[in-house]
Protein backbone atom coordinates (compact mmCIF):
# COMPACT_ATOMS: atom_id res chain seq x y z
CA UNK A 1 0.00 0.00 0.00
CA UNK A 2 1.41 3.40 -0.97
CA UNK A 3 0.43 7.04 -0.44
CA UNK A 4 -0.85 8.90 -3.50
CA UNK A 5 1.23 11.86 -4.65
CA UNK A 6 -0.31 15.11 -5.86
CA UNK A 7 0.03 13.90 -9.47
CA UNK A 8 -1.83 10.65 -8.69
CA UNK A 9 -4.53 12.49 -6.73
CA UNK A 10 -5.19 14.75 -9.71
CA UNK A 11 -5.25 11.74 -12.03
CA UNK A 12 -7.83 9.87 -9.92
CA UNK A 13 -9.96 13.01 -9.60
CA UNK A 14 -9.92 13.49 -13.36
CA UNK A 15 -10.63 9.85 -14.25
CA UNK A 16 -12.95 8.84 -11.39
CA UNK A 17 -14.32 12.17 -10.07
CA UNK A 18 -12.86 11.10 -6.72
CA UNK A 19 -13.42 14.57 -5.16
CA UNK A 20 -16.34 16.78 -6.16
CA UNK A 21 -15.96 19.71 -6.45
CA UNK A 22 -12.25 19.40 -7.18
CA UNK A 23 -9.94 22.38 -6.67
CA UNK A 24 -6.33 22.04 -7.80
CA UNK A 25 -5.30 24.70 -5.26
CA UNK A 26 -6.25 22.32 -2.45
CA UNK A 27 -3.91 19.57 -3.65
CA UNK A 28 -0.80 19.26 -1.48
CA UNK A 29 2.27 17.12 -2.07
CA UNK A 30 0.58 13.96 -0.78
CA UNK A 31 -2.84 15.07 0.46
CA UNK A 32 -5.96 17.07 -0.35
CA UNK A 33 -7.48 19.76 1.87
CA UNK A 34 -11.18 19.33 2.58
CA UNK A 35 -13.21 22.47 3.35
CA UNK A 36 -15.92 23.48 5.81
CA UNK A 37 -19.35 22.75 4.34
CA UNK A 38 -22.71 24.36 5.04
CA UNK A 39 -24.01 22.28 7.96
CA UNK A 40 -22.91 21.76 11.57
CA UNK A 41 -24.23 20.68 14.93
CA UNK A 42 -22.97 21.13 18.48
CA UNK A 43 -22.95 18.18 20.87
CA UNK A 44 -25.06 20.23 23.29
CA UNK A 45 -27.40 21.47 20.56
CA UNK A 46 -30.82 20.19 19.60
CA UNK A 47 -30.61 20.35 15.81
CA UNK A 48 -28.47 20.63 12.73
CA UNK A 49 -27.67 24.23 11.76
CA UNK A 50 -27.49 25.13 8.08
CA UNK A 51 -25.48 28.09 6.86
CA UNK A 52 -27.12 30.26 4.24
CA UNK A 53 -25.62 32.94 2.00
CA UNK A 54 -24.80 35.45 4.74
CA UNK A 55 -23.93 33.13 7.61
CA UNK A 56 -20.39 31.83 7.13
CA UNK A 57 -18.97 31.56 10.65
CA UNK A 58 -19.11 28.58 12.99
CA UNK A 59 -18.35 29.89 16.47
CA UNK A 60 -17.43 26.97 18.73
CA UNK A 61 -17.96 27.69 22.46
CA UNK A 62 -15.30 26.81 25.06
CA UNK A 63 -14.82 23.06 25.54
CA UNK A 64 -17.62 22.23 23.09
CA UNK A 65 -17.68 19.57 20.38
CA UNK A 66 -18.88 20.55 16.92
CA UNK A 67 -19.80 18.16 14.12
CA UNK A 68 -18.95 19.85 10.82
CA UNK A 69 -20.01 18.59 7.39
CA UNK A 70 -17.28 18.91 4.76
CA UNK A 71 -17.98 20.62 1.46
CA UNK A 72 -16.64 17.95 -0.87
CA UNK A 73 -18.33 14.72 -1.92
CA UNK A 74 -16.12 11.66 -2.32
CA UNK A 75 -16.31 8.90 -4.91
CA UNK A 76 -13.74 6.41 -3.71
CA UNK A 77 -12.38 3.96 -6.33
CA UNK A 78 -12.24 0.29 -5.31
CA UNK A 79 -8.44 0.36 -5.04
CA UNK A 80 -8.20 3.53 -2.90
CA UNK A 81 -8.81 4.14 0.82
CA UNK A 82 -8.15 7.34 2.80
CA UNK A 83 -7.58 8.83 6.26
CA UNK A 84 -8.37 12.27 7.67
CA UNK A 85 -5.77 14.34 9.52
CA UNK A 86 -6.08 17.78 11.19
CA UNK A 87 -4.45 20.78 9.56
CA UNK A 88 -1.94 22.78 11.60
CA UNK A 89 -4.23 25.81 11.54
CA UNK A 90 -6.68 23.90 13.75
CA UNK A 91 -3.99 23.08 16.28
CA UNK A 92 -2.89 26.72 16.43
CA UNK A 93 -6.46 27.70 17.31
CA UNK A 94 -6.58 25.17 20.15
CA UNK A 95 -9.00 22.93 18.26
CA UNK A 96 -8.68 19.15 18.41
CA UNK A 97 -9.95 16.84 15.68
CA UNK A 98 -10.93 13.44 17.01
CA UNK A 99 -9.51 10.41 15.17
CA UNK A 100 -11.99 8.93 12.72
CA UNK A 101 -12.27 5.58 10.94
CA UNK A 102 -10.60 5.24 7.54
CA UNK A 103 -12.68 5.88 4.43
CA UNK A 104 -13.19 2.55 2.70
CA UNK A 105 -12.83 1.85 -1.01
CA UNK A 106 -16.14 2.27 -2.81
CA UNK A 107 -17.51 4.88 -0.40
CA UNK A 108 -19.58 7.65 -1.94
CA UNK A 109 -20.88 10.68 -0.08
CA UNK A 110 -19.78 13.43 2.27
CA UNK A 111 -17.96 13.22 5.57
CA UNK A 112 -18.23 15.06 8.86
CA UNK A 113 -15.45 15.77 11.34
CA UNK A 114 -15.59 16.11 15.12
CA UNK A 115 -13.89 19.30 16.30
CA UNK A 116 -13.34 19.91 20.03
CA UNK A 117 -12.55 23.39 21.34
CA UNK A 118 -10.00 22.80 24.10
CA UNK A 119 -9.71 26.47 25.06
CA UNK A 120 -11.76 28.63 27.41
CA UNK A 121 -12.62 31.07 24.61
CA UNK A 122 -14.80 30.95 21.52
CA UNK A 123 -12.99 29.68 18.44
CA UNK A 124 -14.27 30.12 14.88
CA UNK A 125 -13.98 28.30 11.59
CA UNK A 126 -15.53 29.60 8.38
CA UNK A 127 -17.42 28.17 5.45
CA UNK A 128 -15.03 27.07 2.66
CA UNK A 129 -12.04 27.30 5.02
CA UNK A 130 -9.51 24.50 4.59
CA UNK A 131 -10.38 22.29 7.56
CA UNK A 132 -8.68 18.89 7.37
CA UNK A 133 -6.31 16.98 5.10
CA UNK A 134 -7.22 13.75 3.34
CA UNK A 135 -4.41 11.29 2.63
CA UNK A 136 -5.11 8.61 0.03
CA UNK A 137 -3.63 5.10 -0.04
CA UNK A 138 -3.50 2.82 -3.06
CA UNK A 139 -4.24 -0.84 -2.34
CA UNK A 140 -2.28 -3.68 -3.85
CA UNK A 141 -5.41 -4.65 -5.78
CA UNK A 142 -9.07 -3.68 -5.96
CA UNK A 143 -11.18 -4.82 -3.04
CA UNK A 144 -14.02 -7.27 -3.58
CA UNK A 145 -15.79 -5.82 -0.52
CA UNK A 146 -16.37 -2.11 -1.33
CA UNK A 147 -18.25 0.01 1.17
CA UNK A 148 -22.01 -0.48 0.96
CA UNK A 149 -23.17 0.66 4.39
CA UNK A 150 -26.17 2.72 5.46
CA UNK A 151 -24.34 6.02 4.92
CA UNK A 152 -23.57 5.35 1.29
CA UNK A 153 -24.50 8.35 -0.88
CA UNK A 154 -25.41 10.60 2.08
CA UNK A 155 -24.51 14.29 1.73
CA UNK A 156 -26.15 15.88 4.83
CA UNK A 157 -25.67 15.59 8.58
CA UNK A 158 -29.27 14.40 8.82
CA UNK A 159 -28.54 11.63 6.33
CA UNK A 160 -25.46 10.72 8.35
CA UNK A 161 -27.63 10.28 11.44
CA UNK A 162 -26.61 13.32 13.47
CA UNK A 163 -30.16 14.59 13.88
CA UNK A 164 -31.12 11.35 15.63
CA UNK A 165 -28.27 10.81 18.02
CA UNK A 166 -28.60 11.61 21.71
CA UNK A 167 -25.65 13.89 22.43
CA UNK A 168 -26.41 14.40 26.13
CA UNK A 169 -23.69 11.99 27.26
CA UNK A 170 -21.11 13.97 25.30
CA UNK A 171 -22.30 17.25 26.81
CA UNK A 172 -22.08 15.75 30.30
CA UNK A 173 -18.56 14.50 29.66
CA UNK A 174 -17.51 17.89 28.27
CA UNK A 175 -18.93 19.63 31.32
CA UNK A 176 -16.82 17.42 33.58
CA UNK A 177 -13.73 18.12 31.47
CA UNK A 178 -14.38 21.86 31.60
CA UNK A 179 -14.75 21.74 35.40
CA UNK A 180 -11.52 19.75 35.73
CA UNK A 181 -9.63 22.23 33.54
CA UNK A 182 -11.05 25.16 35.48
CA UNK A 183 -10.06 23.55 38.78
CA UNK A 184 -6.55 22.79 37.49
CA UNK A 185 -6.08 26.40 36.35
CA UNK A 186 -7.29 27.75 39.69
CA UNK A 187 -4.80 25.50 41.54
CA UNK A 188 -2.04 26.53 39.16
CA UNK A 189 -2.56 30.27 39.60
CA UNK A 190 -3.43 30.19 43.30
CA UNK A 191 -0.67 27.84 44.44
CA UNK A 192 2.19 27.22 42.04
CA UNK A 193 2.51 30.63 40.39
CA UNK A 194 2.92 32.53 43.72
CA UNK A 195 5.51 29.96 44.88
CA UNK A 196 7.38 30.32 41.61
CA UNK A 197 7.36 34.13 41.94
CA UNK A 198 8.70 33.88 45.50
CA UNK A 199 11.51 31.55 44.38
CA UNK A 200 12.40 33.87 41.50
CA UNK A 201 12.45 36.84 43.88
CA UNK A 202 14.76 35.01 46.28
CA UNK A 203 17.00 33.96 43.38
CA UNK A 204 17.26 37.55 42.14
CA UNK A 205 18.01 38.81 45.65
CA UNK A 206 20.83 36.26 46.02
CA UNK A 207 22.28 37.28 42.66
CA UNK A 208 22.08 40.94 43.63
CA UNK A 209 23.92 40.30 46.92
CA UNK A 210 26.60 38.23 45.20
CA UNK A 211 27.24 40.83 42.52
CA UNK A 212 27.21 43.63 45.09
CA UNK A 213 29.87 41.90 47.20
CA UNK A 214 31.99 41.27 44.11
CA UNK A 215 31.86 44.93 43.05
CA UNK A 216 32.83 46.20 46.53
CA UNK A 217 36.01 44.09 46.66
Amino acid sequence: MSVLSNIEIEKYCKNFNMIDPFDKEKVQGSSYDLSVGDEYRFSHGKKVIKMDGWRREIKIPPYAICYILVKEKLHMPKDICAEIFPRHTLVKKGLLMYPQPPIDPGFEGKLYVLIHNLTNKDRSVYKDEHLVSLVFYKLGQKTDKPYNGKYQGQVTLEGLGLNLQDMSRYSSALKNIAEEIKSWRERLFSTYIPILLILMTIFLMVLTILFSNKLTR
